[in-house]
């Protein structure tokens, strides 16, 4: 069994998350606003003479996988608080990858936006922007720290069906673990699992 880190396990996908990979034996801890605990100040590199520390109820957690789902992501409340969403949205993402780099974290599961899309030219949205800013930063960590980092995309109900389908023909041992027609535990758990990943 691993153990994982969970940002925004408050939220909905997040809790749902935590609570699966809880059910599968996994060792979970998670990271929310909604108890009171910010990335942006708990997930903070000490500074010096403490560099490379970080607060030890997360670090002494030693997570192997990091499922990065916490955000911001109200497209309206993005355009009237670009500051405060860029901060949340792209400023945590920095901390959390620094976070996995400096702990050794096997793999960082991101979860970005189709909002990255916007109407099909690139984000609409202050929101989508961040996403895809965050995008960028995780190819970047993965291509000069060989950090192993997978984008979890917000895919349509016909796009999560296809994997599902996918894996019920290959009699793939993973659609076991997962409750039939649930497609989103499967593109999570696809990501998650090293066996399965791209």
């Amino acid at each position: 069994m691993a153990r994982c880190l969970v940002t925004g396990h408050k939220g909905y996908i997040g809790s749902k998350l935590y609570k699966k990979l809880q059910d599968l034996g996994h060792e979970v801890q998670g990271i929310d606003l909604f108890e009171g605990h910010d990335i942006l100040r708990d997930i903070a590199e000490y500074n010096s003479p403490m560099r490379g520390k970080f607060h030890p109820h997360y670090q002494d957690h030693d997570a192997e996988y990091i499922f990065h789902l916490a955000a911001i992501p109200r497209v309206a409340y993005s355009v009237e608080n670009p500051v405060r969403t860029m901060e949340n949205n792209v400023l945590a993402t920095s901390y959390i990858l620094n976070f996995a780099k400096k702990t050794g974290a096997k793999r960082v599961i991101y979860s970005s936006s189709s909002a990255v899309m916007g109407n099909g030219n690139g984000p609409t949205s202050p929101y989508g922007l961040q996403k895809l800013i965050s995008e960028m930063e995780c190819k970047l960590y993965s291509d000069l720290f060989t950090q192993a980092i997978k984008k979890l995309m917000a895919l349509t109900q016909r796009q999560l069906q296809i994997g599902w389908n996918i894996l019920e023909k290959e009699k793939n041992p993973l659609s076991q673990e997962l409750e039939s027609k649930d497609a989103t535990w499967l593109m999570l758990m696809m990501l998650f699992l090293p066996m399965y990943s791209q």
